[in-house]
């Protein structure tokens, strides 16, 4: 968490510079070197970094999650010259645990729950549908625009992987449990840079890196007997995106 706080420090340092050189630039310029107000579309790809990325048992926060698509709406209004307000809503997919990572999770638990065999299956994937809204500074070099934004908003949480786990010769978990997936809102941030490129004056295609964040939502169990071994809460989220985007000005 202190590492996402950073980085949106960061980019909102990196925002003030931004907007004092591009206003040095522009004193004396007309209405026509200010940003226009965009729609779009995007897709691209969000890899997961941090503990959403780890594959360590012990580790209760650990995801396991993979590089997954990307796909959403994105568009600002700049309401004064070159500050305006940006916001996006996109689907992102982050993968499911694949076979070896389903092993080594049973196998963690055989030890703990001190079993003769763990046999694990897993359906569903991460999913998640968010909107997020916040604060943009753009600024204009010849045909080309950088943009700047941090942003905050909802995530849906639309799934998660759902594990379903069966000891055999167990003292502490006699039966079948299971891991549910999670599908909750909660709480998401963001900070973006987006590169911007004009086709004459209606047009322009971007790419753009984002990083994304959020605790995420609460993990619950079913027919759980203990808490010995992997027991996860809560599972955050933490991706960065590589997109690339076209959209319309007005």
């Amino acid at each position: 968490m202190k590492r996402s706080y950073s980085l949106i420090l960061t980019l909102l340092f990196v925002f003030a510079a931004v907007s004092c050189f591009a206003q040095k630039g522009s004193d004396n310029a007309d209405e026509k070197t200010y940003a226009k107000s965009y729609f779009g579309i995007y897709g691209g790809i969000g890899k997961p970094i941090g503990d959403f990325a780890k594959t360590d048992y012990s580790n209760n926060k650990a995801g396991y999650a993979k590089r997954g698509a990307v796909v959403g709406l994105d568009g600002a209004w700049y309401f004064y010259k070159n500050l305006g307000l940006g916001g996006t809503l996109f689907f992102q997919d982050q993968g499911s645990i694949n076979s070896n990572d389903a092993t080594a999770i049973s196998n963690g638990f055989t030890t703990d729950l001190k079993a003769d065999a763990m046999t694990t299956s897993v359906t569903n994937r991460y999913h998640t549908l968010n909107f997020l809204l916040g604060p943009q500074y753009s600024f204009l070099v010849h045909k080309f625009t950088i943009d700047l934004r941090a942003s905050g908003g909802i995530v849906k949480s639309t799934s998660t992987p759902e594990f379903t786990f069966n000891p055999t010769g167990s003292e502490a978990q006699t039966s079948i449990f299971y891991q549910r997936s999670a599908k909750a809102y909660v709480a998401g941030y963001s900070g973006s840079l987006g590169l911007r490129y004009a086709l004459g004056d209606s047009w322009t295609l971007s790419l753009r890196g984002t990083y994304f964040g959020s605790e995420g939502p609460t993990v619950k169990y079913d027919d759980r007997i203990v808490t010995v071994g992997r027991y996860v809460d809560r599972q955050p989220f933490s991706t960065v995106q590589a997109t690339f985007g076209i959209n319309l000005l007005f």
